[in-house]
């Protein structure tokens, strides 16, 4: 199976963003090729989209137009036409105000319509 066949299942309860009051949200992925990366705590969908701009040697430079985003402080959700490669060190921007620039690595990516659904941990420092 190749990484863009991997599933990526995500469960996804109510927001306990600084934005709600509900109770804790969890998002479960689990990779066919990778360790599962379980996102736990504030989950909420963030409005707009984000810009991804890839920091590897093979894709230096190659950016993407994320969009459905569902942030969590470990890592993001996210759409996207662009097939993203596991493993590929990435920095992300965000248009909505109040959500710093991060650094992360895309950890599974699997066709989802007319585009990729996509998985992103996130370094625990900020780009800079």
């Amino acid at each position: 199976m190749s990484p863009n066949d991997s599933p990526i299942l995500a469960t996804i309860g109510p927001s306990t963003s600084p934005r709600s009051s509900s109770s804790p949200s969890t998002i479960d992925l689990s990779f066919a090729d990778r360790a599962p990366l379980r996102l736990e705590g504030d989950l909420w969908a963030i409005p707009g989209c984000a810009t991804l701009f890839c920091l590897g040697a093979d894709a230096f430079g190659r950016m993407a137009h994320l969009v459905d985003l569902t942030y969590g402080h470990e890592g993001l959700l996210a759409s996207t036409t662009e097939d993203l490669e596991p493993g590929t060190r990435i920095s992300l921007g965000f248009e909505a105000t109040g959500y710093a620039a991060r650094r992360g690595e895309v950890i599974a990516s699997r066709r989802e319509g007319a585009g990729f659904r996509v998985a992103i941990r996130f370094e625990q420092r900020l780009a800079a």
